[in-house]
């Protein structure tokens, strides 16, 4: 048995000269697959961060209208306007209670983000003067998410009391 294992360790140390073209393939194919995999993570971990910064941004914009709206800056009542076709939301003022004065600034969607409420035309999103309060008696909703993806939709609600969440 000692004349086999002898026979059989000289044999493969012989004939072991350095990678076979087959080992060479499959350890390139398993560092593609591990790349790959990583740099869809990333790719789909900076949407989720654009998600959640845009989040953030449109509750900064509803509390800032709220807020002025509670210190009558200007005199006006103030609001946020949803453009599900222009992909925008603008900070406004107006003379009356949701009247579309004037543009106080404009902030537009990434190209990887979409409303998904409202899904067509315009919501208007408006705060009483002194009080904060929003316009609307019910909770008013704005939900965004990641272009073509539905799950990732995140929703900012308006309570009639002028609360954001």
């Amino acid at each position: 048995l000692s004349r086999f294992i002898n026979w059989s360790v000289s044999f493969s140390m012989r004939n072991n000269h350095g990678f076979t073209l087959l080992e060479l393939l499959i350890t390139i194919g398993i560092m593609i697959a591990a790349v790959l995999g990583g740099f869809l993570s990333l790719v789909n971990y900076r949407a989720r961060q654009d998600l959640n910064l845009e989040v953030r941004m449109i509750a900064t914009a509803l509390r800032d209208a709220g807020e002025r709206s509670i210190t009558q800056e200007d005199g006006k009542f103030w609001g946020v306007r949803f453009s599900f076709a222009a992909r925008n939301y603008v900070l406004f003022s107006g003379d009356s209670l949701c009247v579309f004065g004037a543009e106080a600034k404009t902030y537009s969607l990434k190209g990887n983000l979409e409303f998904i409420d409202p899904s067509a035309g315009v919501k208007d999103v408006c705060f009483q003067k002194r009080s904060g309060f929003s316009s609307e008696a019910v909770n008013i909703l704005v939900t965004i998410g990641l272009a073509g993806n539905p799950e990732t939709a995140t929703t900012i609600t308006v309570y009639p009391n002028g609360r954001i969440d």
